[in-house]
């Protein structure tokens, strides 16, 4: 028998829970690294813009008040907190459900899934439509504008810490159903 003939988890002898346990510790590395590259990127990004029209403009300060630049840190930050939340909740819940062996229950699910977070996102979204601004919609720094945003920030959280461990335990039993 030739190595390509297992399958990859019993070709290494270890707990199913090892497994299971190193998959979602990858997945969460996996997450907090392409969270962080693509923050520094996009920093990086504006940075580039903000210097290239620093110097274009013959030296004219982009931001005209000594702190407006802490004043647009602090709106965005709420915002990319909520973006995070809502990556890991589905990053690490699709995770477990794809441990599942039925292929229609794994593909409904995951479907599902997105369907509840783009309804999530969309309800936000309806909250901050009914928000006056006087200029176009940015949705990171419209969210730090809502009256809610600390409950929503709070509930998110407290919901990414819940799916965690809920969805490691799933991914395990589903992956225990396999065998």
């Amino acid at each position: 028998m030739k190595n390509g003939d297992k399958k990859i988890y019993s070709l290494v002898p270890v707990s199913s829970l090892f497994f299971v346990g190193n998959v979602f510790l990858l997945l969460i590395n996996f997450a907090i690294l392409s969270y962080l590259i693509l923050f520094i990127i996009s920093w990086i990004f504006v940075g580039s813009i903000a210097l290239i029209i620093f110097i274009l403009s013959s030296g004219v300060n982009l931001f005209t008040e000594p702190g407006q630049q802490v004043a647009v840190a602090s709106l965005v930050w709420k915002g990319e907190m909520l973006v995070g939340f809502i990556c890991i909740i589905f990053t690490i819940a699709s995770t477990a459900i794809s441990f599942h062996k039925n292929k229609i229950f794994r593909k409904g699910g995951i479907v599902a899934l997105g369907a509840i977070v783009y309804s999530f996102l969309f309800i936000i979204k309806l909250l901050i439509l009914n928000l006056p601004s006087p200029e176009g919609f940015d949705f990171v720094i419209e969210f730090s504008n809502l009256p809610q945003a600390d409950n929503i920030l709070i509930w998110s959280g407290v919901t990414a810490l819940v799916v965690i461990p809920l969805s490691i335990y799933t991914g395990y039993r589903f992956y225990g159903q396999r065998n």
